[in-house]
């Protein structure tokens, strides 16, 4: 994995990285700040380190209290807080579920319901990050 283009614009909110993998490009873009049900996401810091792994910092400020994602772009995958990992394909990044209650809580929300491809998410690259914290604001 290598990041070919890192655009990070606080004041014109938006942010696009251009991540290259052995067998193809994946182009994530997204804003920087939005609202999303009851409350609002910020990504909070980026960076690229010499090994050439991008590091992402993201938190959904909610008033039933606030959840912190932090992305760990690697050679082959993608890693949140440590403990979810998304493999990339050619469109995004799939996450394969095995808890049956995130699958369950996920299929509920009529917004999320169509990510689902049976017990896997596929979260394509425009609106990553939007989709990634809907995510996680309804499985908490």
């Amino acid at each position: 994995m290598e990041v070919k283009n890192l655009v990070f614009n606080r004041l014109g909110n938006n942010i696009s990285i251009l991540i290259d993998y052995p067998q193809f490009q994946i182009q994530i873009w997204d804003k920087v700040k939005f609202n999303i049900n009851d409350g609002y996401v910020e990504i909070k810091s980026i960076a690229v380190d010499f090994q050439d792994k991008l590091n992402l910092e993201l938190v959904i400020y909610r008033n039933t209290g606030d959840i912190n994602l932090k992305f760990s772009f690697t050679d082959d995958f993608l890693k949140i807080n440590d403990e979810h990992t998304l493999e990339p394909y050619d469109e995004g990044y799939i996450w394969k579920i095995e808890n049956p209650d995130l699958l369950f809580k996920i299929g509920m929300n009529p917004d999320l319901s169509g990510f689902l491809q049976g017990n896997s998410i596929k979260i394509h690259q425009q609106d990553f990050f939007k989709n990634i914290a809907s995510i996680f604001s309804v499985i908490g």
